[in-house]
């Protein structure tokens, strides 16, 4: 399956509306750490393995890639997949105002890398797919 530049304008739309200043972001990040949603995440990653620490992780249609950040600043070698590229540079201030690395890839998921498949320990999607651990 290929993605058309019609559904790709339709998500660089959405996500122009996505700007936040940083403190704005750290406020995001702060309210998603005490969701139960992460505390979740936390407890199956903590029971798997241990903690975030050098894990590779990929988040498939990033977004913004709120929760990979949050692994991001755990210590986890995180990858943001999404075929927005506004999204992407949504990604990289949200990234850039934590002072979070990762690798931000412009990639239609239906068409990935040969590479990337089956290279992470834990790959996630939220509304694109279900995540995964392995």
């Amino acid at each position: 399956m290929m993605l058309v530049q019609a559904d790709k304008q339709i998500w660089d739309d959405f996500w122009q509306q996505y700007r936040f200043g940083a403190k704005a972001d750290k406020n995001i990040i702060r309210q998603e750490i005490a969701s139960v949603r992460w505390k979740k995440i936390q407890k199956r990653i903590s029971d798997r393995f241990g903690n975030f620490k050098n894990l590779k992780v990929i988040e498939i249609g990033s977004g913004r890639g709120e929760l990979a950040a949050i692994m991001a600043l755990r210590g986890a070698d995180v990858t943001l997949v999404d075929y927005s590229e506004v999204a992407l540079e949504r990604a990289r201030t949200l990234f850039d105002h934590l002072g979070a690395k990762a690798t931000f890839l412009r990639q239609d998921i239906f068409n990935m890398p040969q590479n990337l498949i089956g290279s992470f320990d834990v790959s996630m999607s939220f509304g694109l797919a279900t995540a995964t651990a392995r």
